[in-house]
């Protein structure tokens, strides 16, 4: 079956998911489209989505692309895929533990990257406690690439737990009060904020 690309151009449009057709409504007509037939859906103007959209997503494996009034990329909704969200964290991590030091350092050096712009994120948007979160922050990762690459995996492993574990601690404070959450949760997301990040929809606000 041929796929195509979707292209939402009318503001006020309502999409939903109808196994196994997306529905589209804008006032009065409403177009049906087979789901198997989509490749992926661009959305260039302001719409509603209802949550059934993203049962879709997964289902068949549709990207939805969410675009500016200059028809740039704002941000995307995608699959969530567990086993290949955990295969890449692993390679990650023992391209950080490997016995070739260019391989380690550079795979070190993307983390350290990661870690940094989260902190630049915390410090950017947190109203209170900045020096307390920076210091503890801090203290959670290696101070240089050549302490990292001198450590385990095993404790590469543990810096990060604990380096995410603040993080997320304190991300909610970054969100609207509405929004905000107590603790990450991928599989599945206990609230709204959690099921849009599992999506990958507000690291695009970042």
């Amino acid at each position: 079956m041929k796929k195509h690309e979707v292209i939402i151009r009318s503001k006020d449009t309502r999409l939903e998911y109808c196994a196994p057709y997306l529905i589209c409504k804008l006032q009065d007509e409403i177009k049906k489209i087979h789901s198997k037939t989509i490749d992926n859906i661009q959305i260039l103007e302001k719409c509603d989505l209802s949550s059934s959209i993203f049962e879709m997503i997964n289902k068949y494996g549709i990207t939805v692309h969410f675009l500016n009034g200059n028809s740039n990329p704002i941000g995307k909704a995608i699959p969530y895929f567990n086993k290949l969200d955990k295969d890449a964290y692993k390679k990650q991590i023992v391209s950080s533990g490997a016995s070739d030091l260019m391989l380690r350092g550079k795979s070190l050096e993307w983390l350290n990257i990661k870690f940094t712009k989260r902190l630049e994120l915390l410090i950017e948007h947190v109203i209170v406690s900045k020096d307390k979160i920076f210091e503890s922050y801090k203290s959670s990762w290696y101070s240089n690439i050549e302490e990292a690459i001198k450590e385990t995996n095993a404790a590469i492993l543990s810096k990060e737990a604990q380096h995410s574990k603040i993080y997320w601690k304190h991300y909610g404070q970054c969100l609207p009060r509405q929004f905000r959450f107590k603790n990450r949760s991928k599989n599945p997301g206990e609230d709204l904020t959690n099921v849009l990040l599992n999506y990958g929809m507000v690291y695009s606000m970042a």
